[in-house]
C-alpha cells in the first residue's frame, strides 16, 4: 500500500462512525456509473440542506479555517 494510502488510512481512524459512514457512502458514489447534472445537483443539494439541518440543530461543530490548515500541517508536514 501506498505511503499516501497508509496516512489516509490513519486519518479515516480518527474519524467519528458518522463520519466514516459518509466517507462510505462517498467512496460508494464513485462507482462506475456518471452521473447527470440533474442527478449531481440533486444530490448536492440534498448534500447541502443535510450539512445546513446538522448546522442549526448544534450536530456540528465549526472550527476556523485557519486552524483546520494548522492542524493538517502539523499532522502532515
Amino acid at each position: 500500500m501506498s505511503e499516501k494510502a497508509e496516512k489516509l488510512k490513519a486519518a479515516l481512524a480518527e474519524l467519528s462512525l458518522e463520519e466514516r459512514e459518509d466517507i462510505r457512502i462517498y467512496l460508494d458514489s464513485l462507482g462506475d456509473e456518471e452521473l447527470t447534472q440533474e442527478e449531481w445537483e440533486q444530490a448536492w443539494s440534498e448534500e447541502i440542506n443535510r450539512r445546513i439541518a446538522d448546522d442549526e440543530a448544534g450536530l456540528t461543530k465549526m472550527i476556523p479555517g485557519e486552524e483546520v490548515m494548522r492542524r493538517l500541517r502539523e499532522k502532515y508536514a
